[in-house]
Order: structure tokens, then C-alpha cells, then sequence
């Protein structure tokens, strides 16, 4: 479990509010995303999980959609949105998952360019 002193650090990852998951496979290499945080409590974490592995997390609460919040080796995430959590796995410049951006996604996306 975590380290970090938390009221949701006994829960499992998927019980844990606002709960979202991202899976990817590039060749043999599979790749794992999760996000989870609570507004009441100011908490969260993104994890970043290679072949079953965690490799990298992240217990920042605001994000840039510019800068990978999670990254190891070839393998970068970015996260954005305004209502919900977006995901954008790459593996070096190539793409291997993008959420969809709402039109609100869009327009925070500008102002915060």
C-alpha cells in the first residue's frame, strides 16, 4: 500500500474515489495508468505502472497538459481536463492513447498555454 498518510491509504487503488484507469500495449510492453483523488480531502496520486511494475507516481494535484506528470524510458503521461481527468500515454513522439478533449477540455487547454 502507500506510504503516504492518507484516510484512503488502506484501500485497494480501485476503491479509492474518483478511481480511473488507463491500459495500453505497445509490442510485448504493457502499460498501466491509474489516477485517483479526492477533493474533499486534497489527495490523490497517478501512478505509472510497466509490465505490472510501478515505475513512476506523482501525488501532484494540479497538472501543466504541457509537461509528463509520470515518465519512464521511453513512456510519458500527460493529463488535462476541466471536469474529468484526461490521459495521453506516448511512447517517445508516438501516440499509444489520447482521451478525447471536450469543448471545455479545449478551452482550459488554450488558456492555459
Amino acid at each position: 500500500m502507500d506510504t503516504e498518510p492518507h484516510p484512503f491509504a488502506d484501500l485497494p487503488l480501485e476503491r479509492r474515489p474518483n478511481f480511473k484507469e488507463w491500459k495500453v500495449t505497445r509490442g510485448d510492453t504493457q502499460i498501466r495508468v491509474v489516477n485517483w483523488f479526492s477533493l474533499m480531502r486534497l489527495v490523490g496520486a497517478a501512478h505509472l505502472y510497466i509490465d505490472g511494475v510501478e515505475v513512476d507516481r506523482s501525488t501532484a494535484l494540479t497538472v501543466s497538459p504541457h509537461t509528463p506528470l509520470l515518465g519512464s524510458g521511453a513512456v510519458n503521461v500527460y493529463f488535462a481536463g476541466a471536469l474529468s481527468v484526461k490521459a495521453s500515454i506516448t511512447w517517445d513522439d508516438e501516440v499509444l492513447l489520447r482521451d478525447e478533449l471536450s469543448f471545455l477540455d479545449r478551452m482550459t487547454y488554450k488558456i492555459m498555454q
